[in-house]
């Protein structure tokens, strides 16, 4: 058990036993572990896990092929559970818990920031910026459903896209207000 006041990590070494269960203790708590930029702390026999700094940017790097990085915390009934994983042999990132984006706060996604979700205190927005905007139900016989306030604290169907008897369903009425067609035929030949 070695206690760092201003020693440097060497001379901890160079004096102390480096060899079964040792541990470095800093003793102040206006002291720390102060490395260099590009100066790497490694895990592992064969080095397999490190974190450095190179100048500007933080790298913490999983050298091990197909594992993975967990980040885990306390479940609230006195265990630790997964949050969030970087799957290496998935090559994907895996959320095991909720994920809240606090308001007025947006999920961007595309490398433009093309499709865009956003909840405002009062309102909720999908917002698309190029191209069209395509919802897709692939399930096969499955529907698309359009669901909302039934006017009496419940929720009901206002339209159904009915995948199994190939139908748009209407579930309430329809109101054209002033001035606006409802045309049918692909020349709008009834109006």
């Amino acid at each position: 058990d070695s206690s760092i006041g201003n020693s440097t990590l060497s001379e901890v070494f160079t004096n102390g036993n480096t060899t079964g269960a040792t541990k470095i203790s800093v003793n102040n708590t206006s002291s720390g572990i102060d490395l260099i930029d590009d100066a790497k702390i490694r895990f592992g026999t064969g080095n397999d896990a490190e974190i450095y700094n190179n100048s500007d940017d933080l790298y913490i790097d999983q050298n091990t092929a197909d594992k993975d990085i967990l980040f885990r915390c306390d479940d609230v009934s006195g265990g630790i559970t997964e949050y969030l994983r970087i799957d290496g042999s998935g090559v994907r990132t895996l959320f095991s818990k909720n994920i809240r984006l606090e308001d007025d706060v947006q999920l961007n996604i595309g490398a433009s920031d093309d499709l865009r979700l956003v909840h405002s205190p009062d309102n909720s927005f999908i917002q698309n910026f190029t191209g069209d905007l395509q919802i897709q139900n692939q399930a096969d016989d499955k529907d698309i459903i359009f669901r909302c306030d039934d006017g009496s604290g419940g929720i009901t169907t206002y339209i159904t896209l009915d995948g199994s008897d190939v139908i748009t369903k209407i579930h309430k009425n329809f109101r054209y207000l002033d001035n606006v067609k409802a045309t049918f035929g692909n020349g709008d030949d009834l109006q």
